[in-house]
């Protein structure tokens, strides 16, 4: 779980380098952000992010998110998502 904003780098950074460390690149990402906006979605998402919600949250959704993402894994062979 992301948030948008880390000490020292962005989170779009840090899942980006996520991606591009072969050992973790099959970790799900899930961003969890106060950005609501179309364009930051659109951007985690080209990061490499798999989920992408904003705050406040709803506990229920939150689990159901993390538990889906937790269950299915992330392909080796998949794609970035589409935005």
């Amino acid at each position: 779980v992301l948030d948008w904003t880390l000490p020292g780098m962005s989170g779009l950074e840090l899942c980006k380098q996520v991606r591009a460390t072969p050992s973790l690149d099959s970790v799900p990402i899930l961003f969890l952000t106060a950005n609501r906006t179309d364009e930051g979605a659109r951007q985690a998402f080209s990061s490499g992010a798999d989920d992408y919600i904003h705050k406040p949250i709803q506990v229920h959704e939150f689990t159901a998110r993390v538990s889906a993402l937790a269950s299915r894994g992330r392909p080796k062979e998949a794609a970035p998502h589409p935005i």
